[in-house]
C-alpha cells in the first residue's frame, strides 16, 4: 500500500504520452484521478514478473492478493543480419517508477548527430507467436537503404508538428525531436539522443532551449489499424533518464486509450514495462524482469491486440495478457527515445548520444 507521500508521487509524476494542447476531456482527467487514488490504497493494477533462463514467476497486485505462475515457452527463431549500434556503458539505477506515459509538442533546425555508425552481425529474431488463423502482413518496415521512407514513416506527433520538430511539453522531458535524429543504415533505424542545446518552442510557440535533441517516428499518416498483431526487433540503449518506448495511439488524437508495446528507463535495462491505458478504468501494467541484460543485444517486443483481449510477449514469451476495457477504434504506431526530466533523469554516466535502434516494424492483422 503507498503512503500519502506516494499517492502525491504519483500525482505529480504521472505523465499524459497524448495530451493535445490543454484539451482535456472531463473522463481523461477522472481517468487520471482515479489511478492515482487507487494506486494510494493498494489496488493499483500493476505486475510485477521477474524471470530466469527457463521459466519466470509474477505477483500480481491487487487488494493484498497475489498470483503466481510460469512464463509461456520460447519459440523457434530465426536469424537475420542486423545493425549492431556501438556498446555502451551500463548506468546504475536511480529509481524504480516509470513515468507513466510519453509523449506531446513542438519543433526546431537541427545539425546531424555524431555518432558512430553500426557494424552488422546475425541475430535470433522470435517468429510472431501472437499470429491467429486468417491474420496477413498488412504494414512492414525494414529499413534498407541510407534514409527513412517518408511514405510509411512521420518524424513528429499529429498534433504537435509545426515541421521543424516536436516534444512532450506534459511531461517534462528535456528532448526536442527533430528529423535529423532519426539516422537510417545497415538495415535498421536508429532514434539518436545526442547531449545537444537545441532550441525549440515553449507550449505556447515562444523560444525555448531543450538540453537533448533526438528522434521519433510515427504511422500516423501512412498506416492506422483496428486490432492486429505487431512485432518489432529492436535494440535498446543504456543510460539513466533515457526512455524509449514503441506504443499505440488513436488516430482521432483522443486519449485515452494507449497501448504501450514496450518501455523502458534506461537506468535498468532489464525491466520492461508493458502497459495498457484504456479509455473506462485505471491503467493495468506489467513489469518484466529479464534474466539477461536487455541493451546487450536485439530483441523482439510484440502485442496482440483482439477485440476481447491484449497479449505482450518479449522475444516470443509470452509476459502479460489483459482483457478488461478493449480500446475498439483505429490507432497508429509510435518509436521513440525521450530523455526523462523527472524520476530517472540523466546523470554523469548518461552517454552524451544514445541510440534505440529499431531493425523491423511488422504488423498483422484478419
Amino acid at each position: 500500500m503507498i503512503s500519502l507521500v506516494g499517492i502525491y508521487s504519483h500525482l505529480t509524476q504521472f505523465s499524459y504520452r497524448h495530451r493535445k494542447g490543454s484539451a482535456w476531456t472531463i473522463a481523461g482527467l477522472m481517468s487520471v484521478i482515479g489511478i492515482s487514488v487507487i494506486a494510494g490504497i493498494g489496488v493499483f493494477g500493476t505486475h510485477e514478473k521477474n524471470a530466469s533462463a527457463s521459466q519466470g514467476y509474477y505477483v500480481i497486485g491487487g487488494k493484498g492478493s497475489t498470483t503466481t505462475g510460469a512464463l509461456a515457452p520460447a519459440v523457434t527463431t530465426t536469424t537475420l543480419t542486423l545493425a549492431t549500434p556501438p556498446s555502451s556503458s551500463n548506468a546504475a539505477d536511480t529509481t524504480t517508477t516509470l513515468p507513466q506515459s510519453i509523449k506531446s509538442k513542438t519543433q526546431s533546425a537541427a545539425s546531424a548527430p555524431s555518432t558512430e555508425l553500426p557494424t552488422t552481425t546475425t541475430v535470433p529474431v522470435a517468429q510472431p507467436v501472437g499470429i491467429t488463423a486468417g491474420m496477413h502482413l498488412a504494414f512492414t518496415s525494414s529499413f534498407q537503404g541510407s534514409s527513412l521512407n517518408g511514405s510509411k514513416w512521420q518524424t513528429c506527433y499529429p498534433w504537435a508538428d509545426s515541421g521543424s520538430g516536436c516534444t512532450n511539453f506534459d511531461n517534462s522531458e528535456l528532448e526536442w525531436y527533430l528529423p535529423s535524429q532519426d539516422q537510417v543504415s545497415n538495415g535498421a533505424l536508429h532514434l539518436t539522443a545526442s547531449k545537444v542545446t537545441t532550441i525549440g518552442t515553449t507550449s505556447a510557440g515562444s523560444p525555448a532551449s531543450y538540453q537533448w535533441k533526438s528522434g521519433m517516428v510515427t504511422t500516423n499518416n501512412s498506416f492506422d489499424f483496428t486490432y492486429g498483431y505487431v512485432q518489432v526487433t529492436a535494440h535498446i540503449p543504456t543510460g539513466s533518464g533515457l526512455w524509449p518506448a514503441l506504443w499505440l495511439l488513436p488516430q482521432n488524437e483522443s486519449w485515452p486509450p494507449e497501448i504501450d508495446i514496450m518501455e523502458n528507463l534506461g537506468g535498468n535495462t532489464s525491466r520492461i514495462y508493458c502497459t495498457v491505458h484504456p479509455s473506462l478504468g485505471g491503467e493495468s501494467q506489467e513489469i518484466y524482469n529479464s534474466p539477461t541484460n536487455l541493451s546487450s543485444g536485439w530483441h523482439t517486443y510484440a502485442v496482440n491486440w483482439e477485440p476481447h483481449s491484449i497479449t505482450w510477449y518479449i522475444d516470443g514469451h509470452q509476459v502479460f495478457t489483459y482483457s478488461a476495457n478493449i480500446p475498439q477504434q483505429p490507432m497508429y504506431f509510435l518509436a521513440n527515445l525521450a530523455v526523462s526530466g523527472t524520476g530517472q533523469v540523466p546523470n554523469a554516466s548518461t552517454p552524451n548520444t544514445a541510440s534505440f535502434d529499431i531493425s523491423n516494424v511488422s504488423i498483422y492483422q484478419h
